[in-house]
This record gives structure tokens, sequence and C-alpha cells, in this order.
């Protein structure tokens, strides 16, 4: 069989990027509380594999905007947002990933004493809102096109849904469950799964292999 063009070979390498880079993403909070507990760090070696991780979904994106082609209005914001939160999300990890190569590459506890703290609640919360619902968004885009994948579309639309379901229930949960669910990627586990599946729509969609 004769191999795909060199830009559709990157285009198919994007796709495996963006499922590898999901489970990157969401596999380093688990480590880091497995490796450390429960304190809180501003910087781990468990960072670099999360900025990896955004990295690979950033390019996940670009592929699969080259998959969709013309993407109309919706697909542009979709596309946009998308990319927008992952770049918010991308500097907060590239932050912890310099203070941890600033400490010699030791972990760097939290203190509770940042003055910029506020600021980068906000920006992450900025950037899983964008992420999120921009991810939502490809799904309406992906069921308007011709013979799309259920699983694909369903894993889309549930991403944006599921965090809203999880915190409105949070006064419900206990608090050491609570606790877990913030600080780990438990809140966007549909995201990581619908990226997943989303990369092998840009591996098929460019190689015709699964």
């Amino acid at each position: 069989m004769e191999s795909p063009p060199k830009p559709k070979r990157a285009v198919a390498w994007s796709g495996v990027g963006a499922a590898v880079g999901a489970v990157c993403w969401m596999t380093m909070p688990w480590l880091q509380i497995v490796t450390f507990g429960s304190r809180p760090y501003v910087g781990t070696v468990y960072d670099i594999g999360s900025l990896l991780g955004l990295g690979l979904l950033l390019a996940g994106v670009a592929g699969l905007s080259t998959v969709i082609g013309r993407p109309g209005r919706t697909g542009r914001v979709a596309l946009g947002a998308t990319g927008l939160g992952l770049c918010c999300l991308g500097v907060l990890a590239a932050e912890s990933v310099a203070a941890y190569v600033a400490a010699g590459f030791v972990p760097v506890p939290a203190t509770g004493g940042d003055p910029a703290g506020l600021v980068r609640t906000w920006l992450a919360i900025t950037g899983y809102a964008l992420a999120l619902s921009g991810t939502g968004l490809i799904g309406v885009v992906l069921h308007r096109r011709p013979d799309p994948s259920a699983v694909t579309v369903a894993l889309c639309l549930l991403t944006p849904v599921v965090p809203v379901l999880v915190v409105l229930a949070g006064t419900t949960l206990p608090l050491p469950v609570w606790m877990v669910v913030v600080r780990t990627s438990a809140l966007v586990l549909p995201f990581g799964v619908a990226w997943v599946a989303l990369g092998r729509v840009v591996r098929v969609a460019t190689t015709g292999r699964t």
C-alpha cells in the first residue's frame, strides 16, 4: 500500500499525538498523588508530563481542523475555544515546570502564600471552561457531518455536561471525595476520552487505517 504524502502523515500523527496527549495529561495528577500524597505542590516532574500532553493535544486540534476542512462558524468557534483553553492550561503547566527546574529538579511544595494564586485560579477556570465547551461544540460540528461517529459525538457532547453535573452535586459528596475530584483530572475524564476518540477520527480520516 502506498504511504500517504508527508503532510497527510503529519496530520495522521497529530491524531495519534492527541490520543497520547490526552492520556498523558489525564494521568499526571493521579501519578502525582500516588507519589507525593495529598500535599499540593507548585511544581513536580509530573508537570513536565502535563505540559507535554497539552502540547500534543494542541497538535491534535490543528490536525482536526485540517480534517474538518471548512468547519463553518460553529467549527471555528469550537476549535478556537478548545485551542485557547489548552493554551491557558499550558501557561500554568509551563509555570509549574519552570518552578521545578529553577528548584534544581526538586519538587516544590505549595506554601499557600502566593499572591498570584487568584490569577492562576481564574486562568485555570477559564482554560477548562474554554477547552470543555469547545470540545462539546466539536461534537455538534461532527454530528452535522455525513456518517458521524455516534460514540465520538456523544463523548464530545458529554465533555462539558459531566463536570457541571459533578460540581452541582459537589455539596452532597463527602469532603475527602470532593478533594480528590478537585485535585485530579476526574472532572475532565470525558474530555480525555473524547480526545482519544477524536485522535482516532483524525488518523482514520487521513490514512483510512484505525
